[in-house]
């Protein structure tokens, strides 16, 4: 090999641990970052999303909230129905129910849907349980929605998601409106890069909460009755 080509090809591979180097250094910068508090980063048409870093965790929670006329039934209604997947452009499809939350008693619930993901990543199934927990004195419903990827067995279509700690938090309010508090904390994993989730959160969150007012107007929760839900203006009318 001559002079020219050697130092050719040095001077690509210095460049090539260069940035390596670099690389590894700005995502460590990024891992160990983070106020681990809710910061503001978008508030359009009374949607607010709030974003949080937290030091040693690479990827990124967003919440948002809202507010939607509504009653209890009909939003606890919407969220019990897989079939919230095939709403809106979600890229989500061949969802199911594995074992339907108890109507009567609320309590956990079991779950699957499967997401397209851009580009030439796979698509991913998540296998999650549902728990819905209401508390007895303000009627807020809580439900929390985590990764249970062993409920099912591994599907070849695609990569089993293994972390979410996602919630729902629905408060009644005094004038026929819910307060909708919506957390996502979810890594696609595999080869996807965390950038991508951390870049597109705030949108998602978002989207899901503008379009929630006209999800829940749909024919199938219109008259819907959950057992399990304690409403507190139908508590106030039956006390007169």
């Amino acid at each position: 090999m001559s002079g020219r080509l050697k130092k050719v090809r040095n001077f690509f591979l210095y460049a090539v641990v260069a940035v390596a180097i670099a690389a590894v250094s700005a995502h460590l910068i990024w891992k160990y970052s983070g106020s681990g508090q809710w910061e503001l980063v978008k508030e359009k048409k009374g949607i607010r999303v709030y974003a949080m870093k937290t030091p040693g965790v690479a990827m990124m929670q967003f919440k948002g909230v809202a507010r939607v006329q509504s009653s209890m039934h009909k939003a606890v209604a919407l969220l019990l129905d897989p079939g919230i997947c095939d709403f809106g452009d979600l890229s989500c499809y061949d969802s199911i129910a594995i074992q339907k939350v108890d109507e009567q008693r609320g309590g956990a619930g079991y779950y699957s849907f499967k997401w397209r993901y851009p580009f030439y990543f796979r698509p991913r199934q998540y296998v999650v349980e549902a728990n819905f927990t209401q508390n007895p004195v303000t009627k807020e419903i809580y439900e929390t929605v985590k990764a249970a990827p062993d409920k099912l067995p591994p599907d070849d279509c695609c990569l089993r998601v293994t972390q979410m700690q996602n919630s729902w938090r629905l408060k009644p309010l005094n004038n026929g409106e819910i307060e909708i508090e919506y957390v996502v904390n979810t890594a696609g994993g595999g080869f996807f890069p965390y950038i991508l989730d951390n870049v597109g959160g705030d949108d998602y969150v978002y989207y899901v909460l503008s379009k929630f007012p006209k999800w829940v107007e749909n024919e199938r929760y219109r008259n819907a009755k959950v057992a399990f839900v304690a409403n507190r203006e139908e508590e106030l009318v039956a006390q007169k």
